[in-house]
């Protein structure tokens, strides 16, 4: 059993709002610019106040997304289907449902894992997993889309360590909680 620290990890989704019943698709959107402090340029953030979690974020690499997640039309208890909305780093928008029951967090894309952090916010908790692991793989090098591939537990574990190694203990909590529960979520498959 993985031994507990309670934490809260807001930093990571400020924007969460515990909306059990969200099931609109409709947008109430706010565009906000977002400066880029890796480069000179801004890009444009796409926020829904209706949407489980909403954000705009750097992607490792300097790619750019916007998404918003809300429950699909399909979702039920026994079917937890999330419908994920944004736009990608070339800023093609997409539409994709993700059935959670199909994520893995050892093999996902930032979409996938968008959808999962809409799980938990619907659940009434905050994960913040797809924000903190952008914000762990701030410094990879290569180029990042929302639909990227991979195993999005090593860089937590090691932003983890990170903080823990250099005294930050709020900064630890909050990535231990995240990778406690993607783990959990994993044995619970």
């Amino acid at each position: 059993m993985v031994n507990r620290i309670n934490a809260n990890p807001a930093m990571f989704l400020p924007n969460i709002a515990n909306r059990k019943n969200n099931a609109q698709h409709n947008t109430n959107s706010a565009d906000t610019t977002v400066a880029n402090p890796t480069s000179n340029q801004s890009k444009p953030v796409q926020l829904d106040s209706k949407a489980l979690v909403s954000a705009g974020m750097m992607l490792p690499g300097g790619g750019w997304m916007n998404a918003s997640v809300y429950k699909s039309e399909n979702h039920s208890d026994n079917n937890p289907v999330f419908l994920v909305k944004g736009t990608n780093a070339d800023g093609t928008s997409f539409e994709k449902e993700i059935n959670i029951n199909h994520v893995n967090p050892r093999n996902a894309s930032f979409v996938e894992m968008f959808a999962l952090d809409g799980y938990y916010a619907a659940n009434g908790q905050q994960l913040g997993a797809t924000r903190a692991a952008a914000s762990a793989m701030g410094g990879i090098r290569g180029s990042y889309d929302a639909f990227s591939q991979f195993d999005f537990l090593p860089p937590l574990q090691e932003m983890m360590e990170m903080q823990r190694l250099n005294g930050n203990l709020n900064g630890y909590a909050q990535f231990r909680h995240i990778v406690d529960s993607l783990l959990d979520f994993i044995a619970q498959r």
